[in-house]
């Protein structure tokens, strides 16, 4: 197996282009020769991260900001005109073991729970797990 070491290879001239930029070496790095993968913008052109549409004036950054945080206006709707399909607003069931329960023994378990205290009409019995 022959290796010809005449090539240059592609990966050390980027590298040799990026040791140059962090040594503080010329910005110009000549992206036709070798490493011209796009991974570093040409000569006089500015690497640009995130959106394009982000200008380098704050007033704009603050427009644009402003602009993607405005609420939508909704249509307001008015329900006594609309004809809703009505429905029974029961959604619990309750589960047999807690059906099965007589009144003292739903009394002692909210004790055994911390003394839970209840308020209302047909307050659901505690669930425990």
């Amino acid at each position: 197996m022959d290796v010809d070491i005449s090539e240059s290879d592609p990966l050390e001239d980027y590298m040799q282009g990026v040791g140059a930029l962090v040594d503080g070496g010329s910005k110009d790095i000549d992206m036709s020769e070798g490493g011209g993968d796009g991974l570093l913008a040409p000569a006089g052109e500015e690497a640009s991260f995130g959106d394009d549409d982000a200008a380098d004036d704050p007033e704009d950054a603050l427009a644009l900001a402003a602009k993607r945080l405005k609420k939508k206006d909704l249509v307001v709707v008015d329900h006594s005109k609309m004809n809703y399909e009505s429905f029974k607003k029961d959604f619990y069931i309750e589960p047999a073991e807690l059906r099965n329960l007589t009144a003292e023994e739903v009394d002692m378990m909210r004790i055994d729970l911390g003394g839970v205290k209840i308020r209302g009409v047909d307050a659901p019995k505690p669930a425990t797990s």
